[in-house]
Order: structure tokens, then C-alpha cells, then sequence
């Protein structure tokens, strides 16, 4: 990611990860790794999306998996919320926008999506947005 969109991200509450379907493997930004409990090392270089699931609150998991699940099988996007438990205990509501991308043999292969909360749906909008152009 450019510098220039790291450094919008560090001064507001949006993350982005990015999710390698077939490999497993979901990078992330400092912010959503800090959100979910996460090391940050860990999220730079690639954690099974187990590992960001954990911290979805336990009334959530159900519906954050069914609506994932639905939205890579149809090649699809999500706007959801949900809760997150933090690491000091204190819970956070998270929106998330999605999109999963298929190459030629119409296969989900990756997913991006960005995160945010205490902040505007607009700023989820165009994070998203241009996660899709840059991801293709």
C-alpha cells in the first residue's frame, strides 16, 4: 500500500486486511490487527483468519461466518457489522465492506475488505473502493 494511504489509515479508526482464500492467509494493517488482538508482526506477514475470528464477539461469529461464507461462494461483497471483544475486555463495534475477487477460472482467490470503527460509513466506502481497484 502507498505511503501516502498508510499514513491516512494510522490517523483514523479504518483498517484493511486482505485475506489469500486458498493459502489461508490474512494481512493486515497495524490498526485491525491492534483491534482484534492480534500481533502485529504476525498480521504484516500472514495469520490464518481463525486468528480474527476469535475476537468477533460470541453472539456474532455465526452470522460474520454465514455472510463470509455466502458472499465467496456467490463472488460477492458484505456491509456488515458486528461486535469485537479487545484484549482489555472493553467491546468495540466494527463495520466491515468486503469483496471477494475471482480471477479467470472464476475462482474466489482473495478478499479484501477494510474495517472501521468510531468513524464514518463514507470512509469505509471509499477504503473499500480502492482496495478492490488495487487488488485486481
Amino acid at each position: 500500500m502507498p505511503a501516502s494511504f498508510q499514513s491516512a489509515l494510522r490517523r483514523s479508526f479504518v483498517g484493511a486486511w486482505r485475506w489469500l482464500i486458498e493459502e489461508d492467509s490474512v494481512t493486515a494493517t497495524p490498526e485491525v490487527a491492534v483491534l482484534y488482538g492480534v500481533c502485529i508482526g504476525a498480521a504484516g506477514r500472514g495469520l490464518a483468519l481463525d486468528a480474527f475470528i476469535e475476537a468477533i464477539h460470541p453472539d456474532d461469529i455465526d452470522r460474520f461466518q454465514r455472510e463470509l461464507s455466502a458472499a465467496v461462494r456467490r463472488g460477492s461483497n458484505i456491509d456488515l457489522t458486528y461486535r469485537v471483544i479487545r484484549g482489555d475486555g472493553s467491546v468495540e463495534q466494527v463495520a466491515v465492506m468486503g469483496s471477494c475477487i475471482r480471477f479467470l477460472d472464476d475462482r474466489p482467490r482473495r478478499w479484501v475488505s477494510s474495517s472501521t470503527w468510531r468513524c464514518s460509513k463514507r470512509d469505509t466506502v471509499s477504503l473499500n473502493a480502492w482496495m478492490v481497484f488495487a487488488c485486481r
